[in-house]
């Protein structure tokens, strides 16, 4: 499986061919879900592709009758390290789809103020946000809900990495969290994009669901991150829903159940910035 190398007149192994994106069934067209049998083939296509990918490089690396120059060694070993992180990452994403709560581990449930879970899911996103401006709303006033802390952070940073992922650069991207008339904590994350079309509205949380624009955009991606955050938030008692953002974009909102501790009196709140990576100061309400 090596092929020659332009650079130093060796062999190399192959380059990764196009990746199947997960959505688009040719029984089903760009944006259908797909079928059950269409849906184990997606799988094993996803499974296959860094493994042919790693075999690949290992394959080179093991012939005999080459000798690798330092530089293209450490090239191969960097790809197969990218591509085993690949593959772990589909590994844990389809053990939580495939679990009651959208885990992989039982869940640490304990009371937790929404800027600590808002703090926690930036952490997790850390340079992906560039320099895009970033909007921050946590009042003071809101109280600490019961929830695992890990699990609701992973629930946030999916959503911004959808809202990096799909929208143009520099756009902002809006974070908050507030308490709705009927005694739920909405934590939201909202962006200046296309938005998502109404009839996909419920699909796009289903497994290896891509919505036609997604899909065409050829934007890497397994159809699980949304399908997971459903299943932490459901597991929570709670609820996920898209709306559309006032002026345009997607508005993703997470609902849990209220405790009935109130946080102190102190603030966690930034507007928005221009040209700012926004990350949360140090101090957070308990």
């Amino acid at each position: 499986m090596a092929i020659h190398h332009t650079r130093t007149g060796q062999w190399q192994a192959p380059k990764r061919p196009p990746a199947w994106i997960p959505g688009r069934c040719p029984s089903s067209g760009p944006g259908a879900t797909p079928a059950p049998h269409e849906t184990l083939a997606a799988v094993a296509h996803e499974l296959r592709l860094p493994l042919s990918h790693i075999k690949g490089f290992v394959d080179s690396l093991r012939r005999t009758d080459v000798d690798w120059d330092e530089e293209t060694r450490s090239d191969f070993l960097a790809e197969i390290e990218v591509e085993t992180d690949r593959l772990a990452q589909l590994v844990d994403s389809l053990l939580a789809v495939g679990s009651s709560d959208g885990t992989t581990g039982r869940a640490r449930m304990a009371l937790t103020h929404p800027a600590a879970v808002v703090r926690g899911a930036l952490r997790r996103v850390g340079s992906s946000l560039g320099e895009r401006p970033l909007r921050i709303d946590v009042p003071s006033n809101l109280p600490s809900v019961r929830l695992d802390a890990s699990q609701m952070e992973r629930v946030l940073a999916n959503l911004i990495h959808n809202a990096i992922k799909y929208t143009p650069g520099g756009s902002p991207i809006g974070v908050s969290a507030r308490i709705c008339a009927i005694n739920e904590l909405e934590l939201a994350v909202e962006d200046e994009g296309q938005g998502i079309p109404p009839e996909d509205r419920e699909r796009i949380f289903e497994p290896f669901f891509r919505e036609q624009s997604a899909a065409r955009s050829r934007v890497p991606g397994f159809g699980l991150g949304l399908a997971i955050c459903k299943s932490i938030v459901l597991a929570h008692g709670g609820r996920i829903q898209v709306t559309d953002r006032p002026g345009g974009g997607a508005h993703f909102s997470v609902f849990l159940p209220t405790g009935v501790r109130r946080a102190p009196n102190s603030t966690w709140r930034r507007p928005l910035e221009a040209g700012r990576r926004g990350t949360p100061p140090a101090r957070v309400a308990a």
